[in-house]
């Protein structure tokens, strides 16, 4: 019963996928409330749903209707919880499955991995009320703790291995929790409570999706742009501006069309792609990826001038990152260190190559040293530069 929380706690009506969609509220509307004691984090969900379905394989719960939770003792640290609750499949026997993730690491000497939550089903949907002790993750609750916390609705109405129906709502809009240590919310821990926040629905994109409505509570990277419209009175010149500080580096840009004009950049051929939000957890997954110059192959191969832009970001690699360079199939660059080669960490050096034959593309490949890809080993490219010869 979530009447005896009434107002209490920090509540958020209705969530959204990562790219902005929801389903219709009869389908699928999630909502939850936090609070906290000494003992404990509170969590209580309503979760509207039409149509129930759990998955047979207690591992494999998130593949239907399901709530994911995930926490970590502070920002950035390896030690992580994950819970997945699945809903009541019975009216009748009001029993929740779970099932637990414990990477706790070191921290599982504080004592079993623990949680205590009940559920039911409702007429339409179910409900979910529990706690998460504070022991799990050795952390001492107190006002102005702050906690990372990431939370998963997800949806499916049909009961295959992999439904095509499946949906899922985040709290935190970027990254995946389980890999990303930076993927959460922050949980102040207060005395008074943050307003409610909800998301409310705007166009429809098909029969089951709707788009929400702007302004967002808080940025969603991945919904799709540019519906917004545009200034076309706005006639700035190039502006920027940075503030920096011992915990954070934030860039704000103004870039007239014009400006990029002016530079060869037309404004329906530009891209711009930020891949990443925060500090990048995640090791290198490509080492070998062309660069398309979009020529005719049948054109007899042109030369061009490449330069390649090297900085070494880690004071604390020691010299291993260790790497051969290849252009066009031909090694280039042995034994290279970018450190050694530069005069130390956080200084540039640049490696010049002329008369590069290409037609199509320019292939650019690193082969590491090492036998294990770590942060200190693998390759590093900072920029390139192509230019064709005249």
């Amino acid at each position: 019963n979530l009447d005896d929380w009434k107002k209490r706690g920090f509540y958020q009506q209705k969530m959204t996928a990562k790219d902005s969609t929801m389903r219709s509220s009869s389908d699928f509307e999630p909502s939850f409330r936090l609070a906290w004691s000494t003992k404990g984090l509170l969590l209580a969900f309503n979760v509207q749903d039409q149509t129930v379905v759990t998955d047979p394989v207690d591992k494999k719960l998130w593949r239907k209707d399901s709530i994911e939770l995930f926490m970590r003792p502070k920002f950035g640290a390896k030690e992580m919880v994950k819970i997945t609750i699945a809903p009541p499949l019975d009216k009748k026997i009001q029993k929740l499955r779970f099932h637990f993730d414990d990477n706790r690491g070191k921290l599982k000497s504080s004592g079993p991995l623990n949680a205590e939550f009940f559920g039911k089903r409702t007429l339409n949907g179910y409900k979910i009320e529990g706690i998460i002790p504070w022991k799990n993750l050795n952390i001492k609750a107190e006002e102005g703790k702050n906690i990372p916390l990431q939370i998963f609705c997800n949806d499916a109405d049909d009961d295959g291995p992999y439904p095509g129906t499946w949906f899922r709502t985040v709290w935190f809009p970027y990254g995946h929790a389980g890999w990303n240590a930076l993927a959460y919310h922050k949980l102040h821990l207060s005395k008074t409570s943050t307003p409610s926040v909800t998301f409310k629905r705007g166009a429809r994109v098909n029969n089951k999706l709707s788009r929400a409505a702007k302004p967002y509570p808080w940025p969603l990277p991945e919904a799709l742009q540019g519906k917004q419209g545009e200034d076309s009175k706005w006639n700035a010149t190039w502006q920027g501006a940075v503030i920096a500080n011992d915990k954070d580096f934030v860039c704000e840009l103004a870039i007239p069309w014009k400006e990029l004009e002016k530079e060869g950049m037309k404004r329906d051929d530009i891209i711009v792609d930020f891949t990443h939000r925060g500090l990048v957890t995640e090791q290198p997954k490509y080492s070998y990826m062309p660069i398309g110059l979009y020529l005719t192959p049948k054109k007899e191969p042109s030369s061009y001038t490449v330069k390649l832009y090297f900085a070494e970001l880690d004071k604390k690699t020691n010299n291993k990152r260790i790497f051969d360079v290849f252009l066009q199939g031909k090694k280039i660059l042995s034994d290279f260190c970018i450190s050694t080669q530069a005069g130390g960490a956080l200084r540039g050096i640049i490696k010049k190559f002329n008369n590069i034959k290409a037609t199509d593309s320019m292939e650019i490949e690193f082969k590491q040293k090492a036998n294990k890809s770590t942060w200190e080993t693998a390759p590093m490219l900072n920029a390139v530069e192509i230019k064709i010869e005249q």
